[in-house]
């Protein structure tokens, strides 16, 4: 997910997509799911390396997704 949020914010930055509401669109996701996703990209960068390199475990996501958003 946190590397899907990365592709979303470089597709944003090109201009390929608008913003999130055309992305949330795009993707058939709502809007707030969309800014949910895009706020783990707000995660230290320390903690997304880990994330993003971190090994499955018996072919599982080695963490959930929901377990590191943050809750505001």
């Amino acid at each position: 997910m946190l590397a899907l949020a990365h592709k979303i914010q470089a597709a944003i930055d090109r201009g390929v997509v608008r913003d999130r509401a055309d992305v949330a669109n795009r993707l058939g996701l709502s809007r707030a799911r969309v800014t949910q996703l895009m706020d783990l990209t707000l995660l230290a960068p320390d903690v997304q390396e880990q994330i993003l390199f971190a090994e499955p475990v018996d072919g599982l996501e080695p963490m959930a997704e929901r377990a590191v958003r943050v809750e505001n």
